[in-house]
C-alpha cells in the first residue's frame, strides 16, 4: 500500500487551498490518533486532563505526576517526555502616549509613523498594475482581500485603529482557554497588530482583515499554548463550540500569512513541524529574529529556521538597532535575519484604552512592518513563499548604516549578511515587483482571502508523521535540515534572551 503522504498528495495536491489544508489536517489528525492511542487510552482511563496536538504529534498533559510519567516512559510509542517549556517575555520598553497631553505624541494621527514613511508604504498603496495610479476604480490598494494572522499576547479588538478590520467570524482563539473574545492584558499583541493593519497612520496594510490566537500571556509564553495556536491558524474553527475542524470549509478561513513576534533558545526545534505545515498550507510564516544583539550568533528560534522569513530591526537613521539579534543561524550557519525593517520607537495601538497608543522597540515591532508589506504583495496575487522571500530580498534597500563588526565572515556592507539580511525592506519596490510577477505568470488578482506561569503541562512526543515526504514534494526547494546538521554547526555563543520581542 502506498504511504499516506503519497496518497494525500495525489488526491489533494492541486485542490483549492482550503481543501488542501483540510487534507493535511485529516492526515495528521488520523496519524496522530494512531500514534497516540496507547498513551491517550492510559490517560483517559486514569482521568488525566490532556490535549492531543495533531499538528505536532504531541500530547499535553495537565499536572502529570511521577507515576504517570513512569508509565508513559515505558510505552514503546513514546519518544520523549518533557515539561511544558515556559518562554519568559523579554523586557519591552513601553512609553504610553496620551492623546491631548503631548502635541508631539498625536502627530501621527494627522500623518504617518516614521516607519511607514521610511519604507515607502504610502507610495506602495498608489501602485496598481499599470504603474502609478490610484489602484482599481480610483481606490488605494491597502491590502483589501487579504487576511493576516498573528500569534501573540492577544489583541484589544475594540481599539479605534483596528476594530473595523477584525474579521470576527472564526477570528479568535485563546491558547490558555481563558477568553472567548479577543483581549490583551499586556499590550504587545495590540501594538504589533496595529502596525500591520491599523488606521490612523500606524498600519502598513489598513485594508486587510485580521485574526489572532493568544499564545503568550502577561509574563511568558508556554509551548502548549503556542502549539495550539499554530494548529488553529492552519484551520481556524469556533473554539467555543468545537475541539477541532469539522469540515474542509473551516480551512477556508485560514489566513494568508502569520506574523510571530516571539521566540526562544537558538537550538530549539519544537516548532519545525508547525513551520512545515504552514508552508504546505500556503500560509507565509514571518518571525522576529530576536532582541539578543549585539553579539553574533544570537538569532533566536524559530526565527533562525531556514523556512521562515526572519526580521531584524533598524532605527530612523537606517542603522541596525543595537538589540537586534545577529546571525548566523544555529541551523546550517545560514544568514539570519533575511530582511530588516523599522523597529525602534515604533508608535502603534496599545491596550490601555480604545484610543491609547505607545512607543515600543524591538524586532517585534519590525516584524509586523514586513507582515504588512507581504500583505500588500499578496493583494496583487497569492504568491508562494519562495517568491515572496525572493522579492523582499531582491528589492531591499542596501544603503544602510555600517559597523566594524563581522558575523559569520561577512561585514555589514556586503549583502546578504547577518545584520540586515538582504537589507531594509522597500514596500514600493516589493509591490512593484510582485505586480510584475503576477502579470508575467498570469495570476488572477484574487480579492477574497482563503481564507503566565508554567501551567503544569507535560509534553509527550510520538514518532514523526510520514507526511514529511508530502511536504518535501509540495515545498521544493524549501530547505531541510537534520539533527546531524544541528550538531555540526553548533558553536559557543551567549544564549539569547527568549520571549516576546
Amino acid at each position: 500500500m502506498k504511504d499516506l503522504a503519497n496518497q494525500v498528495n495525489e488526491k489533494y495536491g492541486h485542490y483549492p487551498k482550503e481543501q488542501r489544508i483540510y487534507a493535511l489536517y485529516e492526515a495528521y489528525h488520523d496519524y496522530a490518533h494512531e500514534c497516540q492511542n496507547t498513551a491517550t487510552s492510559y490517560l483517559k482511563s486514569y482521568s488525566y486532563t490532556y490535549t492531543s496536538m495533531w499538528a505536532s504529534n504531541m500530547v499535553a498533559i495537565k499536572d502529570a505526576d511521577a507515576e504517570c510519567v513512569s508509565k508513559l516512559e515505558a510505552m514503546a510509542d513514546v519518544v520523549s517526555i518533557t515539561p511544558d517549556t515556559v518562554v519568559p517575555l523579554a523586557p519591552i520598553n513601553v512609553e504610553p502616549l496620551t492623546t491631548g497631553d503631548n502635541a508631539d505624541s498625536t502627530k501621527f494621527r494627522w500623518g504617518y509613523t516614521w516607519g511607514l514613511s521610511k519604507i515607502n508604504v504610502m507610495d506602495a498603496w498608489q501602485f496598481g498594475y499599470g504603474g502609478y495610479q490610484y489602484g482599481h476604480q480610483g481606490k488605494l490598494l491597502k491590502g483589501e482581500g487579504v487576511t493576516v494572522g498573528t500569534i501573540d499576547t492577544g489583541v484589544r479588538a475594540t481599539h479605534e485603529a483596528i476594530r473595523d478590520s477584525y474579521r470576527g467570524y472564526k477570528g479568535w482563539a485563546d491558547g490558555y482557554q481563558l477568553s472567548k473574545t479577543p483581549e490583551d492584558l499586556m499590550g504587545h499583541g495590540t501594538h504589533t497588530m496595529g502596525t500591520i493593519v491599523g488606521t490612523h497612520g500606524i498600519g502598513v496594510a489598513p485594508g486587510a482583515q485580521w485574526i489572532s490566537c493568544r499564545g503568550c500571556f502577561i509574563e511568558d509564553c508556554t509551548f502548549s499554548a503556542l502549539l495550539f495556536c499554530c494548529q488553529w491558524i492552519l484551520c481556524p474553527y469556533n473554539t467555543s463550540t468545537s475541539s477541532g475542524p469539522k469540515h474542509y470549509k473551516d480551512c477556508y478561513y485560514a489566513p494568508d500569512l502569520v506574523s510571530n513576534s516571539w521566540g526562544g533558545e537558538a537550538n530549539d526545534t519544537t516548532f519545525d513541524r508547525c513551520i512545515l505545515s504552514l508552508q504546505a498550507a500556503g500560509i507565509i510564516p514571518i518571525w522576529a529574529n530576536g532582541n539578543a544583539g549585539p553579539d553574533c550568533g544570537t538569532a533566536n528560534s524559530p526565527g533562525n529556521n531556514p523556512n521562515v522569513i526572519a526580521v531584524g530591526a533598524t532605527a530612523q537613521d537606517d542603522g541596525l538597532a543595537s538589540f537586534s539579534s545577529r546571525g548566523p543561524s544555529f541551523f546550517n550557519a545560514t544568514n539570519k535575519p533575511d530582511i530588516s525593517a523599522p523597529g525602534v520607537d515604533t508608535i502603534s495601538a496599545f491596550m490601555a484604552s480604545d484610543t491609547s497608543y505607545a512607543l515600543m522597540s524591538g524586532t517585534s515591532m519590525a516584524t509586523p512592518h514586513i507582515a504588512g508589506v507581504v500583505t500588500l504583495m499578496l493583494q496583487r496575487c497569492r504568491l508562494p513563499y519562495k517568491i515572496v522571500l525572493n522579492i523582499l530580498e531582491s528589492t531591499a534597500e542596501k544603503f544602510l548604516g555600517t559597523t566594524k563588526q563581522v558575523c559569520g565572515g561577512t561585514p555589514a556592507d556586503k549583502f546578504p549578511n547577518n545584520f540586515y539580511g538582504y537589507g531594509r525592506v522597500d514596500a514600493l519596490e516589493a509591490v512593484k515587483k510582485a505586480a510584475a510577477y503576477c502579470k508575467l505568470h498570469s495570476y488572477a488578482n484574487q480579492a477574497a482571502s482563503y481564507g503566565s506561569a508554567n501551567n503544569g503541562y507535560t509534553f509527550v512526543q510520538v514518532p514523526h508523521s510520514p507526511l514529511h515526504s508530502l511536504y518535501s514534494q509540495l515545498l521544493q526547494p524549501v530547505h531541510q535540515y537534520s539533527q546531524n546538521q544541528h550538531q555540526q554547526y553548533s558553536y559557543q555563543h551567549l544564549q539569547p534572551t527568549s520571549g516576546v520581542y
